[in-house]
């Protein structure tokens, strides 16, 4: 079985197969990964009838590269992909980003956030209180988002779903926790070097608390 994950796009596995009886037909559950950056961002299962008596069980991946070339494809899929996607230079500031990042993350909705610092740009409690940049605060030798990024591009070894607890302030200026499960990935461009962040809200799995 091939179980290598692409760099864009699904892998698919039959898990279960049931027959009816005497319909010559079967109910199937398939799961679908959806993978970005050879990060899996996305799992969905379904169901559907079929009349073939020998499914393919093995994975098959879909590798989008009839697709590489649409800029309009790519910036559809990492605008409807449910996670902010960062993507990150050596400093540590933003060089491109997807929409989700106004909607979890940023105070600053009307704001261009191009080249700003991780933490300017989302709206870090510990920046605004302070009144500092970005990796110059009391708290950012201590920041699992900063310092992850900043590993994965001196290492290229990626991380993959951590969990953390951060204040953020909102759009009402409102300082509030979120629990937020996040993933890193090497990214070479020619002759750069970025690092993709991608960052999962989560708080919704857990109870309220205030910071």
């Amino acid at each position: 079985m091939n179980n290598k994950k692409p760099f864009f796009g699904t892998t698919k596995k039959l898990i279960d197969r049931v027959p009816f009886l005497g319909e010559n037909k079967f109910a199937e559950l398939w799961k679908y990964n959806y993978y970005f950056f050879g990060i899996k961002v996305k799992s969905i299962t379904s169901e559907k009838i079929t009349t073939l008596r020998n499914a393919d069980i093995s994975m098959s991946n879909n590798t989008f590269e009839f697709l590489k070339n649409s800029s309009e494809f790519m910036n559809i899929l990492i605008n409807n992909i449910n996670s902010c996607i960062l993507l990150l230079n050596k400093d540590v500031r933003l060089t491109a980003f997807n929409d989700n990042l106004k909607t979890i993350f940023s105070n600053k909705k009307d704001e261009n956030l191009i080249y700003q610092r991780c933490g300017e740009a989302i709206g870090c409690a510990y920046q605004i209180e302070e009144k500092k940049e970005c990796g110059s605060t009391s708290m950012c030798l201590d920041c699992e988002l900063r310092t992850a990024a900043i590993n994965t591009f001196n290492s290229g070894e990626n991380i993959y779903k951590e969990h953390i607890i951060r204040p953020f302030y909102n759009t009402n200026n409102q300082k509030v926790s979120k629990h937020l499960q996040f993933s890193t990935h090497i990214f070479n461009y020619y002759k750069d070097k970025y690092v993709v962040l991608l960052i999962e809200d989560i708080s919704k799995f857990y109870s309220e608390s205030k910071p």
